[in-house]
């Protein structure tokens, strides 16, 4: 749905050459298969393969599909929910465990760039954002607790004047700045990692839904026009794995999240609105978030949907949300 005139070109709309992987045709015979193209299938692949692995990875529609590849984009420390909620569910001990996994996940993510050259617009900082006098103070306790609890140093609290470096709004009330944080365009990033999987041996075929796999001896793995023979199976579908695994299938649940860009505002107005250009997300429990991207348009994500419905009058509300956010006088022209 279009919420202004004139349209801006979808930001998830690569003008990049993507040679298309093959679909799966006949049988093959391999120590790995990867069902799913997202980040994770794509990981697994590069991962197994650089281990020496003959690897064959199955993705449905074309590599970054699903959330992977339509993500927000920013990538933030921990998980989606409080450290403390965390500690009641699993125990202290097994929380702090799932926490440093979600930084060796931030340090890897900055590794595979590096390493494998991925251009994929990456910038260091996000700011988690208050926009209540007592998300000031959930903020404090907030950073209290990842610096002596869970010796997570590079946070800080940003008071109202201080963030103005890094949100030009008059909506927010103080921040928490991570420098180890930061954001991307995940579509070039998900490509940038099976260019590397390929790279490094591993075989991708996009158009190959796993319609079902038999264990046995060995696993056989079945689309419409092949199948593939392995010693074992990764499981990368996420929401999308239905009736292949439903045991899986039950324990996950798809949330739907929308995002819109403006047109392209040119450097200049977008580091007026960003300066520092942080990715930023403030703490309401249905949250807002946004960031720049690298064509200088604001990307701005926001409302849920538990379900496969879309929320009403979403184009009108979303442009609303936007316009809360940004700074008095700067109007702004969005399209999803």
């Amino acid at each position: 749905m279009r919420l202004s005139l004139p349209p801006a070109p979808s930001y998830y709309a690569l003008d990049d050459a993507w040679g298309t992987c093959a679909p799966l045709r006949g049988e093959v015979s391999v120590d790995v298969a990867v069902l799913g193209g997202g980040i994770a299938g794509c990981s697994a692949a590069l991962h197994l393969a650089k281990r020496g692995y003959r690897v064959a990875l199955l993705e449905a529609r074309h590599i970054g599909y699903g959330a992977s590849g339509r993500a927000g984009g920013q990538t933030i420390f921990g998980l989606a929910v409080g450290q403390q909620k965390l500690e009641r569910e699993v125990g202290r001990e097994d929380a702090h465990r799932l926490f440093d996994l979600s930084i060796e996940a931030l340090d890897l993510t900055q590794s595979l760039i590096r390493d494998h050259a991925i251009d994929c617009d990456y910038r260091p900082n996000h700011v988690h954002v208050a926009v209540k006098p007592r998300h000031v103070d959930e903020l404090g306790l907030w950073a209290r607790e990842l610096h002596e609890e869970y010796r997570y140093a590079s946070v800080r609290l940003l008071n109202r004047d201080e963030l103005q470096e890094h949100v030009r709004s008059e909506r927010y009330l103080g921040g928490l700045l991570d420098s180890r944080s930061g954001h991307l365009q995940p579509l070039k990033y998900t490509r940038g990692l099976a260019r590397a999987a390929m790279t490094a041996g591993a075989v991708l075929h996009e158009n190959s839904e796993v319609l079902r796999y038999e264990n046995g001896r060995e696993v056989r793995v079945h689309t419409a026009q092949g199948s593939v023979r392995c010693a074992h199976l990764v499981l990368c579908g996420n929401a999308y794995i239905g009736a292949v695994a439903p045991s899986l299938a039950r324990r996950i649940l798809g949330v739907g999240t929308y995002i819109i860009a403006t047109e392209p505002l040119g450097e200049a107005r977008a580091r007026s609105l960003l300066p520092s250009n942080a990715a930023v997300a403030d703490i309401n429990w249905i949250l807002d978030y946004f960031r720049r991207s690298q064509d200088h348009r604001l990307l701005f994500g926001g409302r849920v949907s538990y379900s496969s419905v879309q929320p009403p009058r979403l184009a009108e509300s979303m442009r609303k949300r936007t316009s809360k956010s940004r700074t008095p006088g700067a109007a702004i022209s969005t399209s999803p």
